[in-house]
């Protein structure tokens, strides 16, 4: 008995801990959205993160990192001309009826405030000053997301069979041309996994503080945004309330972020 504990402690006492840190950063540069369009333009969005990190070092080169981090990501899209394919509804009355629309400069911009939590594996390399890498993954939990829609012009139409008329300058209906229409929705938002790696120098402050100054890269393997959002329709008639609104054609988003970071480090 008085052996195994000796060879227990023993052990123990050879478990050696090479270094924690705790720190602060930040960056940005691209924080964007990827999606697919079969028309329109695409723009990417500028955006960034900050966090608190904890880092664990087994060896004296390798180490476990983790944390919480705020990112942001922003996206835009346009499209200059939409003749909505014409679809029926019937008015309050219950009368069958057109409804045709024609967009002018639409545009969608995306905006996402995402909760990350890295997973990561360190390596460094150096005396006083280091190279460094991290690669891993980071689990993405959105907290916000909004789509604002606009439109230059919208002009709406409906054609009535049964009087042979159609309805162009009715806007107390909602038909006529409108003019800088705006709509601002929720996006439907969903867990999400990245892929992330991260590369620099670690330099040398005194013997207790850090400064890592690298460039980092964010994949997502998976939509942020839930799929089937959308709609065919960019503008929706509301025949009950004579009014319209606006759909949007941008479905699932992954986000996609490369910048600059900065992190301060304690030990």
């Amino acid at each position: 008995m008085k052996k195994n504990l000796s060879i227990f402690l023993a052990l123990l006492m050879g478990v050696q801990t090479f270094a924690s840190e705790f720190s602060v950063y930040g960056g940005g540069a691209l924080s964007t959205l990827m999606y697919d369009t079969k028309e329109g333009d695409k723009s990417q969005g500028l955006g960034g993160l900050f966090g608190f990190g904890y880092a664990y070092f087994f060896t004296p080169n390798l180490g476990l990192v983790s944390g919480l981090e705020m990112a942001f990501y922003n996206a835009k899209y346009e499209l200059k001309n939409i003749a909505q394919q014409p679809y029926m509804f019937k008015d309050y009355e219950g009368h069958e009826m057109e409804f045709r629309s024609r967009v002018e400069g639409y545009r969608e911009e995306q905006s996402l405030v995402i909760l990350q939590i890295p997973f990561m594996l360190q390596y460094r390399q150096g005396e006083n000053h280091q190279f460094y890498a991290m690669t891993g993954t980071k689990i993405g939990i959105p907290l916000s997301g909004k789509n604002k829609i606009s439109a230059d012009s919208v002009k709406n139409s409906a054609y009535s069979k049964f009087e042979d008329y159609e309805y162009t300058t009715q806007k107390f209906m909602g038909f006529g041309t409108f003019v800088g229409q705006e709509s601002e929705k929720k996006l439907p938002l969903q867990t999400a996994v990245l892929l992330s790696a991260e590369t620099g120098v670690k330099w040398k402050l005194s013997e207790s503080l850090r400064l890592y100054t690298g460039i980092y890269f964010d994949y997502g393997l998976n939509p942020v945004t839930k799929r089937g959002s959308s709609s065919e329709r960019v503008i929706e008639y509301k025949s009950q309330e004579q009014t319209f609104d606006f759909n949007n054609l941008i479905d699932e988003t992954t986000p996609l972020a490369v910048g600059l970071k900065l992190r301060l480090s304690c030990r």
